[in-house]
């Protein structure tokens, strides 16, 4: 008993929390009705198929994890200021391409952004434009630089990585015109 007290490491701990103690629990550690919707009208039983949230043309918005508000946001901006109804996808997971939609969106739409909400070297955008390399395809990646930053505003982060709707549009306008 004494050898385990003394060399006892906090991932040890963490993982007997998380993994043993926890999913015993009757109630989830958090829950919102958004969630709980999300979760209901997810299905992941088939690897690497993103999800279309809205069929448009000519763009196309890959918008990752918690940046998906964000690609909400440019597709509604988009329409307005540009008069473009792009198309909306969640890609859902991170490690792979669902080629079967990266190749029918070759034929009606001339640009792919991808809105990541983690740095952009070796990200998921990388993974994106690595596939419309050799194609006509245009590709434009948005997330963070890889840097630290300490005691900042979250408005002019974004804003410094161009993760603003306004600044994400104005970029689109500029290559379709």
């Amino acid at each position: 008993l004494s050898f385990t007290l003394t060399h006892i490491s906090p991932f040890f701990i963490l993982f007997f929390v998380f993994f043993l103690l926890l999913p015993s629990r009757s109630t989830p550690l958090y829950s919102s009705a958004a969630s709980d919707v999300y979760k209901r009208q997810s299905d992941y039983s088939v690897l690497n198929r993103y999800k279309v949230a809205h069929r448009g043309s000519k763009v196309a918005i890959l918008a990752l994890g918690s940046f998906f508000g964000l690609g909400q946001s440019v597709l509604s901006l988009l329409k307005e200021k540009a008069g473009i109804d792009a198309t909306l996808i969640n890609p859902r997971y991170i490690t792979g391409i669902d080629n079967e939609l990266m190749e029918e969106l070759k034929a009606d739409h001339q640009l792919v952004i991808t809105l990541e909400d983690g740095v952009l070297d070796g990200g998921f955008g990388e993974k994106i434009a690595r596939y419309y390399g050799a194609s006509d395809m245009k590709v434009l990646n948005y997330g963070a630089k890889k840097e630290f930053v300490d005691r900042y505003d979250i408005q002019e982060l974004l804003r410094a990585n161009h993760l603003t709707d306004e600044l994400i549009v104005e970029d689109i306008r500029k290559i379709i015109g």
